[in-house]
């Protein structure tokens, strides 16, 4: 039989040795997502024993860990925005990053009662059903194409009750599904924006989650094209067009808005002080 502190210490020097981020805080999260044992537990009784059969279900955690797959993975779910998200291969792990989006989303919506939100490239869902909690009078549409992403989409509308979030199964670069005259007062997407030729240059984590999801023709820059030249049609009187955007997209995305006719742009900064998040509005 082995401790809890005994146990701890060996994942936390296993993954120090990996060479993983924050090792003791990752430590931490495993054994909250495997054992189900709180950080304040672990302190509590570091010296109370763990069985054979949870230490190696643990240790087989860590070591996953170790070579790079993703703590989120793991763990099968991820917080965002203060709400669980399930998550696991085949969808894009949620990032505080985005979260700058949906806090710029809601101060765009701010004035309306009921907004009418249609997210494009929803994955796991995150941006439409937060808005969604959010704003409980909004009607929000969260459209993926991705099966697999899609079913995550699915299960994290459930799993937060986000019963004014609706699912769709679509391509969000054909935008037939929509019929003409239906306006959203925000269109938000977070669509795949890397440049796959950096994609050498990622970290295993990232490249454990769909290159779909990922990577984008045109320097990163193919979403955005089209999705600013389809619609603009189906936004509202003084509606949004809100994107994520990388930290070197600005001026190329900020011209896509412009040259689709929309006006006043918003852009809001990440914690590490990019534009993380960049918009632009129909007059």
């Amino acid at each position: 039989m082995v401790t809890r502190a005994e146990l701890f210490k060996q994942i936390q020097q296993g993954l120090a040795a990996a060479g993983v981020d924050s090792p003791a805080h990752e430590a931490f999260w495993l054994f909250e997502g495997i054992l189900h044992l709180t950080r304040a537990q672990m302190l509590a009784d570091p010296d109370r024993t763990v069985s054979e059969e949870e230490a190696s279900a643990l240790l087989q955690a860590a070591q996953k860990r170790a070579q790079g797959y993703p703590l989120q993975y793991i763990l099968g779910e991820w917080e965002f925005f203060a709400l669980p998200f399930y998550v696991g291969e085949g969808v894009l792990i949620p990032r505080a990053d985005t979260e700058t989006v949906v806090e710029l989303a809601l101060e765009i919506l701010a004035p309306c009662k009921a907004p009418r939100i249609l997210d494009l490239c929803a994955g796991s869902g995150c941006i439409g059903i937060a808005l969604a909690k959010q704003i409980p009078q909004a009607q929000v549409l969260a459209v993926e194409y991705e099966n697999a992403a899609f079913g995550y989409l699915t299960r994290n509308i459930a799993r937060n009750a986000a019963k004014n979030a609706t699912p769709l199964l679509q391509d969000a670069l054909d935008p037939s599904f929509l019929q003409k005259g239906r306006e959203f007062d925000l269109i938000v997407s977070n669509p795949p924006y890397i440049d796959p030729a950096v994609k050498g240059t990622l970290s295993k984590e990232v490249g454990c989650e769909p290159a779909s999801a990922l990577f984008a023709p045109h320097k990163g820059l193919y979403f955005y094209e089209q999705i600013c030249a389809l619609y603009p049609p189906f936004l509202a009187k003084g509606g949004t067009l809100l994107f994520e955007i990388g930290f070197d997209q600005y001026e190329s995305v900020k011209g896509l808005l412009l040259g689709a006719g929309l006006q006043n742009p918003v852009e809001k900064r990440d914690l590490g002080g990019h534009i993380r998040a960049l918009g632009a509005r129909r007059l």
